[in-house]
This record gives C-alpha cells, structure tokens and sequence, in this order.
C-alpha cells in the first residue's frame, strides 16, 4: 500500500489544481492534516495508538502553503521538485507513509543517497542525472528542502519535533563570481547575428534581444521568462516587474538593448500572447526554453568555460558595480533583500581590478628580471 500512496502523491505534485483553487486547497490539506494530529492527543494520554499522518500528505500540504504564500514559481519548483525525488526514494526502499517512521538515520541514509549516488532517481539516459557525476552540493541542497519541510510541520502543529534537529551540514563553500567576459560575449552575440543575416530574423533577432537584456538589466531568468509585453516600455528603456518574493521594481535598459528588443518586436508574431518572449510555434517561450537557446548558442560560439544563463546577471553585476561604485544601488536594481549577495559582487570587482593592476605593477618586469 505504501507504494501506492507513494506514487499517487508523485502524480498529484505534477498535476496540481490550477491558481484559482490553491488557497482553498492548500487550507483544506494542511487544517485537515493538523486536525488529525492534534485529535491523536487523548488518544497518546490512554496509551493508544497515534493516528498516522502521512508523509505524502504532508509533502502536498508543504507544496500548496507554498503556493498560497506567493512563492516564487521558481522557488515552489525547486523544493517541489527535490520532495519528489524523496518520496521516490522513500518508495524504493519501503519505508511507510507515516511521518512518525522518519527518523534521523533515515533521514541520513537519504542525504547520503543525494550526495553520492551515481545514476540518481532511478533515471536513465541523455540528460538524467545518471549521465552526470554526484554534485558536491547535493546533500546540503535536499538537507535545505527537507529542514524548510519539517520546520514548516512543526510551526503548524503537525509534528513536534524534526528528524533533522541533531542532524547538522556545513554549507558549500562560495563559489567566486565570474563574468563572462567581453570577447566571450561578442561570441555569442555574433552566432545571433549570424543567424539573422542567415535568415533566420526570428530567433536571431529573440535570442540577441534577451542575451544584450539580461547583460544590461541583471535580470534572472525566471524573471525574464515572465516578462509581459505590458511590462516593457520600449521608449522609455524600463522594465517594471515583481521579482523573487513578490517585490515590485524597475530596471532600465538603454540604446544598444533597446534597438535589439525593437528589432526583435519587428518579426514576432502578433498572435494575442501576453508574454513578451515567444517559441518559433508563437506559445510562450519558458526560462527552461531560454536555458536550452542560451546552451546551444554557446556551444556553438566555442564559449566553453563554467556557467549558464546566470552567469549574465553575474556580467551585469560585475560591470554596473564597476559604474556605479554603490552597492546600495546595485541591490536595488538586482533585487536583493540584503546585502549579503551584492558585498560577493563588490569582493569579485576588487579581486578584478587588483589583477588588473598587477599588469602595471608587476615586481619582475619593474625591476627588470625578465
């Protein structure tokens, strides 16, 4: 039976109800949940058995809060996604749909799972994570999932106690911010350029538009697949949007992005889409659809160091601090709630500028020993 509960909670995380219905759900599920468990009390105190809440139940409450709190699509994807993948593992190893049966040593077989099992999730080729070797981040990134999980059962009166209190995961250490630099950016602006004079005006001229845009806004990707017609002001070089968390801001673009999204406006359909980026079929044009564009253009334009479409907020990052010389502004018009992220880009900017600098200060060439 537990197989089954497993694999119907899977179904019903990929096949959720739509928008309109969240709120009503996601209360249903979670005072439904709460009310079972907090009716198990008398029960506790009799020396009976407590009712069994069921962890697909509550991964599917988790999953609905989230959504009813405005979370980023993004963010909602993500943890979405990593519960997934450990209601499957639960599943294959038969453990039961009853919260009380998660302990902390299954908690830690699972993590060890996550951080070094080849061939993961049970998904096999071109693509899956079997192709790929285990990040070195894995664990701390489903430690996260599963604390943010358990965290939000207790706060609602769910469970009393987590099965990850004692368990405890050092943080991956921070990667150095790197931009793409500006040879590597004419490189793939010229494989753009290259399939316009080709031909091909309506991806060349899309594909250009959203590489010059997120390198002259800082955009994020989620944010510039969400992008409305409604929201570009092409005149005025400005973008109003609500980023991660639901906060509102604008952004501004200027002449060499702008005449990139004009041209781009000049061969997209007028086919009644909202959204501002399209697919060659006219339909919307989704932050996976940009990944995969952005991955093939820089294939083909040799660019073969370490990064995706992030790296361009990076580039933006990097050269508007370099502008601007306020981190305060820069936060402002990245969108970061603090300045944890923004201080990374203003130590990347010194290290650049201190390299830099050796170039005319190097000891050997002054002193002549070369």
């Amino acid at each position: 039976m537990a197989h089954h509960r497993y694999a119907k909670i899977v179904l019903d995380l990929n096949h959720c109800a739509p928008a309109s219905s969240w709120a009503k759900l996601g209360q249903t599920s979670v005072l439904a949940a709460r009310k079972k468990y907090i009716s198990a009390g008398p029960e506790i105190e009799m020396g009976k058995k407590k009712s069994q809440l069921s962890l697909s139940a509550l991964v599917q409450g988790f999953v609905l809060t989230l959504k009813t709190e405005g979370k980023a699509a993004s963010t909602v994807e993500f943890l979405q996604g990593n519960l997934r993948r450990f209601l499957w593992y639960a599943n294959q190893k038969g453990w039961p749909d009853d919260v009380q049966a998660i302990d902390a040593w299954r908690v830690r077989e699972f993590l060890g799972y996550a951080a070094t099992a080849c061939g993961r999730w049970g998904l096999t080729g071109n693509g899956s994570e079997s192709c790929r070797q285990p990040s070195t981040t894995g664990g701390w990134r489903y430690y996260r999932t599963l604390r943010h999980l358990f965290n939000w059962a207790i706060a609602e009166g769910l469970i009393e106690e987590s099965p990850l209190a004692n368990i405890k995961i050092k943080p991956p250490k921070e990667k150095p911010v790197e931009p793409y630099t500006q040879e590597e950016l004419r490189k793939l602006v010229a494989v753009c350029d290259h399939d316009f004079a080709d031909g091909d005006c309506f991806l060349g001229s899309r594909n250009k538009a959203i590489i010059l845009l997120f390198v002259d806004t800082g955009l994020r990707r989620g944010e510039m697949a969400d992008l409305k017609l409604s929201d570009t002001h092409l005149e005025k070089g400005r973008i109003v949007l609500v980023g991660k968390g639901g906060w509102q801001r604008a952004v501004a673009f200027n002449s060499g992005a702008k005449k990139a999204v004009w041209r781009y406006m000049l061969h997209r359909p007028n086919n009644g889409q909202p959204w501002l980026w399209l697919t060659e079929e006219g339909g919307r044009l989704t932050w996976k659809g940009i990944d995969s564009a952005f991955s093939r253009i820089k294939a083909r334009a040799g660019v073969s160091g370490a990064g995706g479409v992030h790296k361009l907020r990076h580039t933006f990052a990097i050269n508007a601090l370099r502008g601007l010389k306020d981190p305060f502004l820069l936060q402002l018009l990245l969108g970061h709630k603090s300045l944890e992220m923004t201080r990374r880009y203003t130590q990347a900017l010194k290290v650049t500028e201190a390299l830099e600098a050796m170039g005319k200060a190097s000891p050997v060439d002054r002193l002549g020993l070369g």
